[in-house]
């Protein structure tokens, strides 16, 4: 967990550099593109098994993916990245729990989806 705090640290510094050089870079939007443009590339790497450059695509969606969560903060869309983090493990040990239990998955999905429609819902009145 250090070290993706440690990679927000470093996007929290180029943001604020961004914003001075050029303020159209320092939305989500860039990071998007990045990231559609790397994942083409993975499968490439993986069938000519060239292991360093695919660690290093993967690199690139990791940077862009949490650069893309990082601005989607500053222009409003989410409330933090901690809330993402959160959710995704809340989600994911749910459905881990799930697996080693012999829990249908589907059942599981059709709960969380519940519970995420009626926060919206309380979000949107």
């Amino acid at each position: 967990m250090q070290q993706v705090d440690h990679i927000f640290h470093l996007i929290e510094q180029k943001y604020s550099y961004s914003l001075q050089r050029d303020p159209t870079r320092a939305t989500h939007v860039p990071y998007m593109t990045g990231m559609q443009h790397a994942i083409k590339h993975i499968e490439q790497k993986i069938s000519a098994n060239r292991t360093a450059y695919l660690e290093d695509e993967l690199g690139d969606i990791l940077w862009d993916f949490c650069n893309m969560i990082f601005t989607l903060q500053k222009e409003g869309y989410i409330d933090s990245y901690h809330n993402v983090r959160n959710r995704a493990l809340d989600k994911y040990e749910e459905r881990v729990w799930d697996i080693q239990n012999w829990v249908s998955p589907e059942h599981t999905q059709w709960l969380q989806k519940q519970r995420l429609f009626q926060e919206q819902v309380l979000k949107n009145t």
